[in-house]
């Protein structure tokens, strides 16, 4: 992900940030003013509050000009984590190593029998990921990602 992309994905997050308690994106730490978001720091990088130690971390990082970028995030690392959807361009999702697809076999058909699966897993691609804070995990197209491409599009 690029700076760019990191920056939408953060302010996509600040829309819903005022609805609920989140970690703070920037650290991931559980650090953020619970009684109102308004109460934390402003981040100098994105229009997004963060806690009140990152908001000084930003501030001396802008006097030694030496800046931490977006991409270093902890919201950027693990989207999921904040209820945000990862996203991937069609080029990122062809770099990633562990993808696969819930097919449509008896094993699946099973576990959609049992309700351990939604049945509209059948069909759709995932990726396994390794996530800073839960560890390795199973993501599902529509559910936790999306990519820019035609097969993806059908779930968005």
């Amino acid at each position: 992900m690029n700076e760019n992309e990191a920056k939408t994905l953060i302010e996509r997050f600040a829309e819903k940030q005022q609805g609920g308690h989140f970690a703070c994106p920037r650290c991931g730490k559980m650090a953020m003013d619970a009684e109102s978001v308004t109460r934390n720091a402003l981040s100098r990088r994105a229009t997004v509050h963060i806690c009140d130690a990152c908001g000084t971390v930003e501030a001396l990082e802008d006097m030694t000009g030496d800046r931490r970028p977006l991409t270093a995030w902890a919201i950027v690392s693990a989207p999921e984590n904040w209820r945000m959807r990862r996203h991937y361009s069609a080029a990122a999702w062809a770099r990633e190593q562990y993808t696969d697809r819930w097919n449509d076999c008896p094993y699946f058909r099973d576990m959609v029998e049992r309700g351990e699966i939604p049945a509209d897993y059948i069909g759709r691609r995932t990726v396994m990921i390794h996530a800073p804070i839960k560890g390795t995990v199973l993501l599902t197209e529509g559910y936790h990602f999306t990519v820019d491409d035609e097969e993806g599009r059908q779930y968005l």
